[in-house]
């Protein structure tokens, strides 16, 4: 018998529980605290070293190995015993989220909780065990990690994971990102974080629309990597973004703009503060114009009650049967009560 760790945002477990039915029928809920979550697996079908790629609310999990409690030197202990004994390339270390994602202006990130328990590993390892091990950097895919989820003060969860895809690269499935000075809004950390995360091919050029672009976070993100941004939003822009030679700004509500000034646009990017269908009502309204040929879309879908989420496959479904076939959808750190949903069209085929 054996189990498997989730980690997701407060408030997503009972969805997390539901995906995890779906993608392994086999495994059955075993422990949870807000935003941890751990199933058990039979001996004949033991948990997946790579965890569940295919979630949308497990932001990290692998294979589970122990609860460790009682005096902090000896859970250390255990950990660098581990390290030591183990075919690991990193350790990784990270805290259980502390509230809902949004409330009190709370981020989801790396912490200095999450430091001080690393130094305290680094410390106590050998130097031969020390400088052959990342700990708590991004590791390339492919690499095993040995993982520790600080699940309470006292409590830790040891367990380990096989790096498959970028957001496991990372400690806890966090992009430590740095928001830069400028930034006008906390909307840069979702479009970077899903940059990232998606893989998808926005080269410096790159024509992009984003639909509920004010004040203009999201769009400093692809203006710093060289795209050329439409903004359509009927509020305002901030100046800054205003001023880039590279952004021009159609105020105005999406429903109300001529398709032609879409006919030049590649890429869709959406975070409107709207329910799901509308925004995929708006996006539907270029993409399936006969004049628009667009290759790939970055969309934020609002959850503006949890139990949308539970209607998440019809929305992927519906993007699927516009001509994208390849979807991904995550809860991203940064997203709040939301979801992210990446798309292309591969092999893209423009509109005559």
């Amino acid at each position: 018998m054996s189990y498997l760790f989730t980690c997701c945002q407060i408030g997503a477990e009972k969805f997390l529980k539901h995906e995890l039915s779906e993608l392994a029928p086999q495994a059955h809920f075993a422990f949870s605290r807000p935003g941890f979550v751990t199933f058990k697996f039979p001996e004949e079908r033991p948990a997946p070293e790579e965890g569940v790629p295919k979630s949308i609310f497990a932001r990290a999990s692998g294979v589970s190995l122990e609860r460790l409690t009682g005096d902090e030197t000896e859970r250390v202990a255990k950990i660098v015993k581990e390290l030591e004994d183990g075919d690991y390339q990193a350790f990784h270390v990270w805290s259980r989220d502390e509230k809902p994602s949004g409330k009190s202006g709370y981020e989801v990130g790396p912490t200095e909780e999450d430091d001080r328990v690393a130094n305290l590993v680094r410390s106590a390892l050998p130097s031969s065990v020390r400088n052959r091990l990342l700990i708590n950097e991004p590791v390339v895919k492919g690499d095993r990690v040995l993982d520790c989820t600080i699940v309470d003060p006292d409590v830790w969860m040891t367990g380990f994971h096989r790096s498959t895809f970028t957001a496991t690269c990372y400690p806890g499935g966090m992009i430590n990102l740095v928001m830069p000075p400028e930034v006008v809004s906390r909307a840069w950390y979702k479009m970077e974080e899903a940059l990232i995360w998606s893989g998808l091919p926005l080269e410096p050029g790159a024509r992009v629309a984003e639909l509920g672009s004010s004040p203009g976070g999201a769009t400093q993100a692809l203006l710093s990597r060289g795209c050329q941004v439409l903004g359509v939003d009927p509020a305002e822009m901030a100046p800054i973004v205003l001023a880039n030679p590279n952004f021009r700004h159609l105020r105005g509500r999406t429903t109300e703009l001529p398709k032609k000034e879409f006919r030049k646009i590649r890429w869709l990017a959406s975070d409107m503060n709207v329910a799901p269908n509308y925004t995929l009502d708006a996006v539907e309204d270029i993409v399936m114009n006969k004049q628009v040929s667009i290759r790939g879309l970055i969309l934020t879908l609002k959850l503006v009650e949890w139990d949308l989420a539970w209607d998440i496959p019809q929305y992927l479904e519906r993007i699927r049967s516009w001509g994208f076939n390849v979807i991904k959808a995550r809860q991203l750190q940064h997203n709040r009560q939301e979801i992210c949903v990446a798309a292309l069209q591969t092999p893209f085929r423009r509109k005559s």
